[in-house]
């Protein structure tokens, strides 16, 4: 398995490594000026997601693979640090959009193109289900058409 993800990588024309995840999850830290926030965690499965849970951030292996810019990881950080910061224990729509505005700003305000990094959304393709909003709506209540 490692020395698949290893092959797959070097095929992409931009990788992400979990190193570099975390510098932008940093310095998204620092330019919002948070004091406390919840460790960043990796975990190896081939399921493209992230969430954050009580004291950490947890970002999927795949999900290094899936985003294609740093203004993408950005998002997703920022997206999961809102989740936490606003007191989301449950998904719905209401707390993703919420996510998805705050996490933008925060990604904004560390210097990333967050429109740039809305299209993970779109490429997520996620259909509207009980507890998340369509890909599309949730770009759209972005303002990134």
């Amino acid at each position: 398995m490692k020395y698949l993800l290893l092959f797959l990588i070097s095929f992409q024309s931009y990788s992400m490594t979990f190193e570099h995840t975390n510098k932008i999850y940093q310095k998204i830290i620092k330019a919002n000026k948070f004091v406390y926030v919840p460790k960043l965690k990796l975990v190896y499965s081939p399921k493209v997601n992230a969430h954050s849970g009580f004291s950490s951030i947890t970002v999927n292996s795949a999900m290094l693979l899936f985003v294609k810019n740093d203004s993408e990881m950005a998002l997703v950080l920022g997206h999961e640090l809102a989740h936490y910061m606003l007191g989301h224990m449950i998904s719905n729509y209401s707390n993703e959009f919420a996510a998805d505005e705050r996490g933008a700003k925060y990604a904004r305000q560390s210097g990333y193109n967050s429109c740039k990094g809305a299209l993970v959304i779109l490429r997520l393709n996620s259909p509207n289900s009980p507890t998340h909003p369509s890909s599309s709506s949730r770009y759209a209540a972005l303002g990134c058409n």
